[in-house]
Order: C-alpha cells, then structure tokens, then sequence
C-alpha cells in the first residue's frame, strides 16, 4: 500500500468528518513544507498554531497535545492553525516553522539558538534539550533563542520520519 498524497488543500481547515484519509501527506514544494492530516483526539485540548502534537500509539492518525510516557518517542509535527478536539486538519511534519511555535511547558532554562527541541508536558509545549540529551523525541531545532519562559521560538521542523508510508 502507497503513501496518500493530497493536492490544492486548505491547510488552516478543520471538519468533523475526515475530508482525507488521516496520515494522507500534502508537500508544499515552493515552501519545502511538508504536512499530515491528521484526527486531534477527543480528550485532547485544542490546537492552536504552533502547538506540538504527539501521536497516540494506539491509535495511528491520530494525535494529541498531551505528552506523556506512552507516547515519549511519537512526536507528530505542530500545528498551522486551530483544530478543534475531536476535529480533523494539517499539521506541519517537516520544514522552516517561522510562526510561533509554544516553547517551555515545564523548563526552568531558556531554549538557544541551535538547540534540539522536544515535547513536554500535557499542554503542547516544547523544551530544549542537547543532542545527547534526546533519544528519537526531537521535534526540531530551534532557529534562534527564545526570550523568556513561556515565549515562542521559530524552529526547523523534523517529524517526518516517524509516521510511517
């Protein structure tokens, strides 16, 4: 069985009903992007742009906001807009992520320029870890330093490899 590819999609939608097959890959060539559709599980909170999602294992195409040991070594991608619990869309698997990207869900220490980034916590938000500090969980690298606790940080996004053709 292939990969499902879509064409011309509206990345910032979300149904209740699947409009694609969830794991379905949109490539945004001139941007060097790539996204996933997606189902954000019912008990998760809502996406917002630049959230970072996790898969839940037990359930392949489907992905939630709330990191935990279950799904340590699942990251998904980030959101690229708001999808409701329970809802349907695209999040960004792999490229440049220069909008806010929710850093710092339970870190004491900011994140720097270059710096691996992780999920951690239960609410979509990311800490900053050394690269022998992070096993298969690293979400991306950050392209700049943060400012502050609870700030945002532009980042290369690399969670492609992890969902499976």
């Amino acid at each position: 069985m292939g990969m499902a590819l879509a064409h011309n999609v509206d990345l910032t939608a979300n149904t209740t009903t699947a409009q694609h097959t969830p794991g379905t890959r949109y490539y945004d060539v001139a941007n060097k992007k790539e996204y996933i559709y997606v189902l954000v599980n019912s008990s998760s909170a809502a996406v917002a742009d630049g959230t970072a999602l996790v898969q839940l294992s037990a359930t392949p195409g489907s992905v939630t906001t709330v990191y935990s040991a279950g799904n340590a070594a699942l990251p998904a991608g980030f959101g690229r807009g708001t999808i409701a619990a329970g809802s349907y869309g695209w999040i960004q698997t792999w490229g440049s992520c220069y909008t806010a990207t929710k850093t710092y869900a339970d870190s004491t220490s900011l994140i720097g320029s270059g710096d691996f980034i992780k999920p951690s916590g239960s609410d979509g938000t990311c800490v900053g870890v050394s690269l022998a500090g992070i096993a298969n969980n690293k979400m991306g690298r950050a392209l700049a330093a943060a400012t502050g606790l609870a700030s945002t940080v532009s980042l290369d996004v690399c969670c492609g490899n992890y969902w499976p053709a």
